[in-house]
């Protein structure tokens, strides 16, 4: 900005034929972006290998401009699982879409640290504190790293059980709101509840968006079933099941998870099943 507006000098002779404005008038990325780091006292610059070739570019005008040279470093690239170049046909790219799909930052942030980097031991989970203290770049691999949805998800899910239980409602709450099932007043006359229903469903999924999903029948009322779910466990031999599980539950003296699973368990017993057979109908 400062160089733009003349109010720092420079002698222009340094840079011979390096452009530094687009007919736009928007500066180009090698010149704005040392000017941009310098200002902002940027000490090291970690970047992908595909900015291998910016970077003796930048260095001369480092160099030319008078400031002092941060180190770089370049990190392997970011392949999509067939090793072509990631793109929008491999899913979502960006951390504002991994944010739309329910994904938390948390999960985000441990996912990228451990893509082409590994501390060594068979831990997969780091907080950003964690990071910080055992990062290495020597442990940085040199070969592309495979992005993986899957590993993703995984790590997501593992933070949706055992983040604090306050950290999950506080990030769960937009969705259900979009999704229409609460609003400020539902949260705020039943919060107890609210939260206590996201503590039972969080165990079971892997993202805010399926959290969603997985609580709706607490809210409205069951219209439709998974097909194949149903074909499966809607028989006529399970009329008389279903109905001895409502004298179960209709029965306890206190209805809550420990007396509930009991009393599956218990039916589970008294008619020689499995417990699937009992709490899939």
């Amino acid at each position: 900005h400062d160089l733009i507006h003349g109010d720092v000098e420079f002698n222009m002779d340094q840079f011979d034929d390096f452009v530094i404005m687009k007919s736009n008038g928007i500066p180009t990325y090698n010149f704005a972006v040392v000017i941009d780091d310098h200002f902002m006292d940027i000490t090291h610059v970690l970047r992908a290998e595909e900015h291998l070739s910016n970077t003796p570019k930048q260095i001369l005008v480092y160099k030319a401009l008078g400031y002092k040279v941060p180190q770089f470093g370049h990190m392997p690239m970011i392949l999509a699982p067939d090793r072509s170049k990631l793109s929008k046909r491999h899913g979502a790219t960006s951390v504002e879409e991994f944010r739309d799909q329910g994904y938390l930052p948390e999960a985000i942030i441990n996912y990228l640290t451990l893509l082409g980097w590994a501390p060594g031991s068979n831990d997969e989970m780091f907080s950003l504190d964690d990071t910080v203290k055992v990062f290495d770049f020597s442990k940085m691999s040199k070969k592309a790293a495979i992005y993986d949805t899957k590993k993703l998800t995984w790590l997501n899910g593992q933070y949706l059980s055992s983040l604090p239980l306050d950290n999950v409602v506080e990030a769960a709450t937009p969705f259900f709101v979009k999704a229409g099932l609460v609003d400020e007043e539902i949260i705020k006359s039943r919060g107890e509840y609210f939260a206590h229903l996201i503590d039972v469903v969080r165990v079971r999924v892997k993202t805010l968006v399926e959290l969603v999903d997985a609580s709706t029948y607490f809210f409205k009322d069951v219209t439709d079933y998974d097909e194949k779910g149903a074909a499966k466990h809607f028989k006529p031999e399970t009329v008389g099941l279903l109905q001895i599980c409502y004298d179960k539950l209709a029965a306890l003296q206190e209805f809550n998870l420990t007396t509930t699973e009991q009393a599956y368990n218990d039916i589970a017993a008294e008619q020689g099943l499995s417990l699937g057979k009992v709490i899939h109908p």
